[in-house]
This record gives C-alpha cells, structure tokens and sequence, in this order.
C-alpha cells in the first residue's frame, strides 16, 4: 500500500529536524518534507524543506533553532499526487 508519512520533529541542539517520505509505492511522484512552525496571528510558515522524485522516498530536513522564543512545529509531507500528511505538533521552549 502506497502511503505517505511524517514523523514529528525532534531538536538537536540548535537544529530542528524533520523526517517524512513515502513509502510502498509502485508509481513515481515528487515528494516535499517541510518543517512548519505554527504563527498564531498568520499562516504557518515554512522553515525548511527538500524535495525527491522516486517511488520509495525517506528525506530528513533541517532548520535552525536559534530565535530563543518558544516555537510549536510540525513535519508536513506533500505528493505531486495531491496527497498530504501532516505529524501531531511538538513545541520546543527557547527554540
């Protein structure tokens, strides 16, 4: 079975990291693993992304943490098929 995936972001030290991909799949499709922080007045914001074409995809993205407030982050996984997974949120304190 064709599915995507996004596991919530971890920290380490002044770095945070994403892990999301697809996996089982027979066809090709580009995927993008984004770190997303949640704004409470705004949109959500990207803070880092990659992207890869292929049918079994596993990226591990990265962005700074480094701003010194609190941040509330999630891992999002868009196909070009149209498919989107997003992972529960992590708030990480001095981020």
């Amino acid at each position: 079975m064709c599915a995507l995936f996004a596991y919530q972001p971890t920290r380490e030290g002044n770095t945070l990291v994403a892990n999301g991909g697809r996996s089982g799949c027979l066809n090709s499709a580009t995927v993008n693993v984004r770190i997303v922080v949640e704004q409470k007045d705004s949109a959500p914001r990207v803070l880092g992304e990659l992207a890869q074409s292929g049918t079994e995809i596993n990226l591990v993205t990265k962005a700074p943490c480094n701003s010194g407030n609190a941040v509330t982050v999630f891992t999002e996984t868009a196909s070009s098929t149209g498919a989107t997974y997003r992972s529960a949120s992590t708030t990480f304190e001095k981020c």
